[in-house]
């Protein structure tokens, strides 16, 4: 993946751009916006907030950095890598502070994006983007959450660290949340599955919980005694830039 070393020497369009930084706006390569999440896109007038970037120090030099996700519309997207359903390209864009005050770009990424139009063919899930937040350990933390019917979300972290000599930006650990809700004409039962998998790269320890729930009420009153069923593996870390979207998000191991 090609960095968009362009970004330092852009100007970017004002929309949007109400209440975010100065120095996270300079950061966008011309032709791109901050996305906006979810909850933005309920409102097209109100500004994109803060759960598109942070600010922090992510390679733990004690000087803050900046991690932003860009998009543009599909329409401007050269090649046809996108889903049959997403109307944006988005990016990861990675830049470390340096010492005299200014920024270099480290990290472009689109595999651990999804695109506004990937939840779905349901409105109400249809951007499935909800933010980027940094947590206590340092890792970059992503979000989403799609589906109707079926409903599902994924958290996605991405770690700057060193393994085998090699320090770069890891996928660190995936969480993934599959509901499911069935009908049972013959037996008048609803089941409810959740299936939740873990996967911690950085112990190498995956977790595997199904809950289903059986019962005789109506579609939105679901009853029954939940069952609880887990297994451990072993997964390697790898940095994002090696990896595909399917291999980020699971859809492929």
């Amino acid at each position: 993946m090609k960095l968009l070393l362009t970004a330092l020497l852009t100007t970017v369009s004002a929309s949007a751009f109400a209440i975010v930084p100065t120095q996270v706006k300079r950061l966008v390569p011309a032709d791109y916006d901050i996305a906006r999440t979810y909850q933005d896109l309920q409102d097209p007038e109100y500004p994109v907030t803060d759960s598109s970037y942070v600010i922090a120090d992510l390679n733990k030099d004690g000087i803050k950095d900046v991690a932003v996700v860009v998009e543009k519309t599909a329409e401007d997207v050269e090649g046809n890598f996108l889903s049959d359903y997403a109307t944006s390209d988005r990016t990861l864009l990675v830049y470390f502070g340096q010492k005299n005050g200014g920024y270099k770009l480290v990290e472009s990424n689109k595999s651990v994006m999804m695109n506004q139009g990937d939840g779905g063919a349901a409105a109400i899930y249809s951007d499935p983007f909800e933010g980027i937040s940094v947590n206590p350990q340092g890792s970059i933390v992503l979000e989403y959450r799609g589906g109707s019917n079926t409903k599902w979300a994924y958290t996605i972290k991405v770690q700057y660290r060193t393994v085998k000599g090699k320090t770069a930006f890891y996928l660190v650990g995936r969480t993934s949340y599959n509901q499911d809700l069935s009908y049972d004409g013959e037996k008048d039962t609803y089941t409810l599955a959740e299936i939740t998998e873990d996967y911690n790269l950085a112990t190498g320890v995956r977790e595997y919980v199904i809950i289903e729930t059986v019962g005789n009420g109506t579609e939105e009153g679901v009853t029954g005694q939940p069952n609880k069923y887990t297994t451990k593996g072993i997964k390697t870390l790898a940095p994002i830039s090696t990896l595909t979207s399917d291999q980020v998000f699971g859809w492929e191991e």
